[in-house]
């Protein structure tokens, strides 16, 4: 499951990994990912949303309880407030740093005038 969830937006929509990848990633055979995945859907923890376009990737959906999910959108919510955070950090950085060649080249103007 958890791979699963890697594989898939922080709401569990579009979770499109091959059964081979999954195989790959779990040190699994290819048909124990596809009877866990059986297992998953029958418990409704997955839901088969059919294929991407006509020969695309089969994609599913993560179904996960309520409590994961409000996780899930914390940490999304934390993660979008630092990227606020640090690109206001680095403009604030690129403010200050031209302010500085500002005061040199002031500084320097005033030098030669005298």
């Amino acid at each position: 499951m958890q791979r699963l969830a890697s594989h898939a937006n922080a709401d569990g929509s579009k979770c499109f990994p091959a059964i081979e990848t999954l195989a790959e990633d779990t040190n699994w055979s290819v048909r124990q990912v596809k009877y866990y995945l059986a297992d998953l859907a029958k418990l409704g923890f997955v839901i088969n949303e059919g294929r991407q376009g006509e020969n695309g990737p089969r994609v599913r959906r993560l179904v996960l309880p309520a409590e994961a999910q409000d996780r899930a959108q914390a940490k999304l919510e934390n993660r979008r407030e630092r990227k606020g955070k640090k690109k206001k950090s680095e403009v604030q950085d690129r403010n200050s740093e031209r302010q500085d060649n500002t005061a040199q080249v002031q500084d320097r103007s005033s030098e030669v005038q005298i």
